[in-house]
């Protein structure tokens, strides 16, 4: 039910596949991960050890019209790349799944992929739900958060040259100083994603200065990375909302 050339979606998918050419990372992982012809690891799996359902919810999220930049729209991520050399399953497969912020893990029954979209929580742990009722915090020293990101990707409107996208936070800027990260946007052809990728990188580092550690029992078992939980601590909020 898909056109990958309109990147239009028809309906309900049955599961069901059909032969075309697509530049969508969801459907090229898939490909990667399903066809023996250069894919090692698709002699180990089978069709039913892929989480083609997940992956149909990526795509779609991939191809959405976002804007370019320049007053124009294009799908929010797409996949041109090319393999010169054998390399390890796992790192072409991550490598393909980081072009949309994502990536491969095994969740104890499929091959499948997480990624860091807004989601809503899928639980809440307090002191009563955790060993000892104990959080334990860690902070980013502000030395190390980065104010700026250099994007490295190829400009396929200039004879695909490489090219350096800046992304900066200026208030970021204002409150640390200026501290430059370097990063390649794999696969990456277009100004407009390489900006967005750049983007995404700068404001998790900035959002995401602390961490929170703390054991769970069973229940933690549900969990995948990327999952959204939220942290109830009595100790850390200084009033008992929890119980």
């Amino acid at each position: 039910n898909y056109d990958p050339i309109t990147r239009a979606y028809t309906g309900l998918w049955d599961g069901g596949f059909k032969t075309g050419w697509t530049d969508n990372p969801a459907w090229v992982l898939y490909d990667l991960a399903s066809n023996d012809r250069y894919s090692t690891i698709a002699t180990n799996l089978g069709l039913a050890d892929i989480d083609k359902w997940t992956l149909y919810s990526v795509a779609q999220w991939c191809d959405e019209l976002v804007d370019d930049g320049m007053g124009g729209k294009e799908p929010r991520c797409v996949c041109n790349a090319n393999f010169s050399d054998q390399r390890e399953a796992y790192e072409v497969l991550s490598s393909i799944a980081s072009m949309f912020t994502g990536f491969v893990l095994w969740n104890g029954e499929q091959l499948t992929v997480s990624v860091d979209k807004h989601n809503e929580p899928v639980a809440v742990y307090n002191n009563a739900n955790v060993l000892n009722g104990q959080f334990s915090y860690s902070f980013a020293s502000a030395k190390a958060i980065h104010t700026a990101v250099q994007v490295t990707y190829i400009d396929a409107l200039d004879t695909y040259r490489q090219k350096t996208e800046y992304v900066a936070d200026d208030e970021a800027i204002k409150q640390f100083g200026l501290n430059i990260k370097q990063v390649t946007a794999f696969g990456c052809t277009s100004r407009g994603q390489a900006v967005r990728f750049g983007a995404w990188v700068l404001q998790t580092e900035l959002r995401q200065q602390g961490g929170v550690s703390f054991n769970v029992g069973r229940e933690g078992l549900k969990h995948l990375p990327f999952d959204i939980v939220q942290i109830a601590d009595n100790d850390y909020a200084g009033v008992p909302f929890t119980g």
